[in-house]
């Protein structure tokens, strides 16, 4: 089953207030991944996923590039020069 990006606003709710980089997530995941200062949430339209791992807020995520071309990893980069990857599962 092939699943399509249509859906083209939704709104969440609870968003960190220093969020600032929004990465958009291709077919067949969709969505965006909204990296805060404390955070990183992934939402799809209809769910959202949010974890605060400890490392964020050790330097602030000022990079990111996509690994697959599926969307399911990301390669993110903070200020200190760290390199950190991302990996959405279904």
């Amino acid at each position: 089953m092939r699943r399509v990006c249509t859906q083209p606003s939704w709104k969440q709710d609870n968003v960190e207030t220093e969020a600032s980089m929004v990465i958009p997530v291709p077919e067949p995941l969709c969505g965006a991944i909204i990296i805060g200062q404390e955070s990183i949430l992934y939402h799809d339209g209809n769910v959202y996923v949010a974890v605060a791992p400890p490392v964020i807020k050790q330097s602030t995520i000022v990079c990111y590039a996509p690994v697959d071309a599926n969307g399911s990893r990301y390669l993110l980069g903070d200020m200190a020069g760290h390199l950190f990857m991302l990996i959405l599962e279904q």
